[in-house]
């Protein structure tokens, strides 16, 4: 299957809730024999139906967790499935964040890697980890089947390092019999119903009691859907997975905190309403900002680089009351390295969730942004510490502290002045300087790539001339 992508925060903007942990996001979806690069749906837990799912076997074809990875078809043929897989406390309808979610299932003949004949295949076999929501999401085939079974994936739980949950999903059988009726290499299959395709066995022929298939019914739509041009979309699927947490602590590591919803626009890169990822896997996997002047020490650091990252931001929350000049007003008590994605969002390296920051309901918070080569910024008013606490820079040039502290682009949006390449709080003539000093490089993370491209050229200069003698708030000074 060759690779294509729906960013992160698309994945989680465009879809709608319905039902059981059910969602749908028709504009974005997989179409058939491609992969999708995206993040869980979070579900709200107040907005699903929160039961024990029943224990059921492992079957033979069970091996410990061993692969951490979101796409487990490892190019294998089949019909694509998004599975959004939620854990929660059944008892108080809590997520479970930094659970192990392991899962496996057969291929579209049915058969299962790693044993008989491809024993040495490990495609249709994984695990990832649960985010703060306690959602996680594998991109794999619909399952096939196997004479006597109905259409299934295994799956098991582990919560602090400990096996808690081992089961099974079960599907709609409308949507077993349309994707195994309606395409390759599903449809070519002589051993079912009438010498066709079909799985003989349905779910209320199988083994399993219909109160436990009802409590591990997967959600999925109603039908296969197509897009415009008549093309068949991938089957969209989410799980909750009830645990009894009944003696066991989850791990909350990562998730404590307030949760803060950050949005800034770096001009450099902004263009037509978002800002360019052309950095890539130039981006360095651990934050930059241990360096002068900003000497942050901080651990964050990227399992991979994010598809839609743009760079990587700090980000300051502070107390006190800004003074116009002199010496600044605000104190920082807690500071941390965060991802920029190209929509404007601040997350997580997870990226994902909002930054968390440790602060104390009712109190009055700025927050400043931080860029390696862009002016920094600080929030033109407090906010109210809160389980909800929202600051949008990019509204209007006014959303940062003091005069003329963001530019307005052509579309109205308030972005970060770039040009700042010694990140000291003036765009001057020492930065013209350290990008005379080497114009010309390719395939590069430095501050002298003004635009954030990876090259340093003379549009580079062309974006710190356009910005010269800008100078930051004493704030941020």
């Amino acid at each position: 299957m060759p690779p294509y992508k729906i960013t992160r925060k698309q994945f989680i903007k465009n879809t709608s809730l319905a039902g059981l942990g059910m969602f749908f996001f028709p504009a974005l979806t997989a179409k058939l024999g491609k992969t999708i690069h995206a993040q869980p749906r979070s579900v709200n837990p107040s907005e699903i139906n929160c039961i024990l799912s029943p224990n059921q076997t492992g079957g033979p074809f069970y091996l410990p967790p061993e692969f951490d990875r979101q796409d487990i078809t490892e190019g294998l043929p089949g019909h694509p499935m998004l599975l959004n897989v939620k854990v929660v406390d059944a008892n108080t309808c809590e997520p479970i964040p930094n659970a192990l979610v392991n899962v496996w299932h057969c291929d579209a003949e049915g058969v299962y890697s790693q044993f008989g004949a491809v024993a040495n295949e490990t495609w249709l076999r994984g695990y990832q980890i649960t985010d703060c929501n306690g959602d996680c999401l594998f991109h794999t085939i619909f399952p096939g089947w196997y004479p006597g079974r109905v259409v299934h994936i295994h799956f098991d739980v582990h919560v602090n390092g400990g096996s808690t949950k081992v089961s099974q999903m079960y599907f709609p059988d409308n949507i077993d019999d349309e994707v195994y009726t309606n395409f390759a290499p599903y449809n070519t299959r002589t051993d079912g119903v009438s010498g066709g395709p079909v799985n003989p066995t349905d779910n209320a022929s199988d083994f399993v009691s219909e109160a436990a298939l009802n409590a591990l019914l997967v959600d999925t739509i109603d039908g296969l859907q197509f897009d415009g041009n008549g093309e068949p979309l991938a089957v969209e699927a989410s799980f909750v997975a009830g645990l009894d947490m009944t003696g066991l602590t989850a791990d909350t590591t990562g998730c404590t905190g307030v949760p803060v919803s950050l949005k800034v626009l770096l001009e450099g890169p902004y263009e037509n309403g978002s800002m360019r990822t052309d950095l890539g896997n130039l981006i360095p996997a651990n934050q930059p900002y241990n360096v002068a002047p900003y000497n942050y020490t901080g651990s964050e650091t990227l399992n991979a680089i994010l598809s839609d990252m743009v760079d990587w931001v700090l980000v300051e929350a502070r107390t006190g009351t800004p003074n116009a000049s002199g010496t600044p007003g605000t104190t920082v008590i807690e500071r941390q390295a965060a991802v920029l994605l190209a929509d404007g969002s601040i997350v997580g390296v997870d990226g994902i969730n909002p930054i968390r920051f440790n602060l104390t309901p009712g109190e009055m918070v700025y927050f400043a942004i931080r860029h390696r080569n862009h002016l920094d910024v600080l929030s033109a008013t407090a906010v109210e510490v809160t389980d909800n606490m929202v600051y949008d820079f990019t509204t209007a040039t006014t959303q940062a502290w003091g005069v003329d502290q963001l530019k307005l682009a052509t579309d109205g949006k308030a972005v970060m002045y770039t040009g700042d390449i010694n990140s000291d709080a003036v765009i001057q003539n020492t930065d013209y300087d350290a990008w005379k000093e080497n114009p010309a490089v390719l395939d590069t993370y430095d501050n002298t790539d003004t635009n954030l491209d990876g090259i340093v050229q003379v549009t580079d200069y062309d974006k710190w001339y356009n910005n010269r003698s800008k100078v930051g708030s004493n704030e941020i000074q």
